[in-house]
């Protein structure tokens, strides 16, 4: 799968905002520098249910090391769209 900045930031608010227990939370609220934990109030099992969605969504994998790294939705997306240059396209 390819995607341009927008859709790879459109994509994970929507992974995140589908994933959160707190519903009272608007979508739009969801930025760059919302902080995983402290702002969209997401733990420990819903960090890992969110990478196993973006991993079988994307085809990229995270290392235990990375996820500690994670701390705000620009993290995210930045480690994932390294991932995602790093995957070799298919030729036509």
């Amino acid at each position: 799968m390819s995607l341009n900045k927008k859709e790879l930031e459109d994509f994970v608010v929507d992974i995140l905002f589908n994933g959160l227990d707190n519903k009272f939370l608007p979508k739009t609220s969801i930025n760059l520098s919302s902080r995983l934990r402290e702002d969209l109030d997401m733990d420990s099992m819903g960090s890992v249910s969110m990478l196993l969605d973006i991993e079988e969504r994307l085809g990229v994998s995270f290392k235990n090391d990375e996820l500690g790294a994670l701390k705000t939705v620009g993290d995210l997306i930045s480690i994932i769209s390294t991932k995602m240059n790093a995957i070799p396209s298919n030729p036509l």
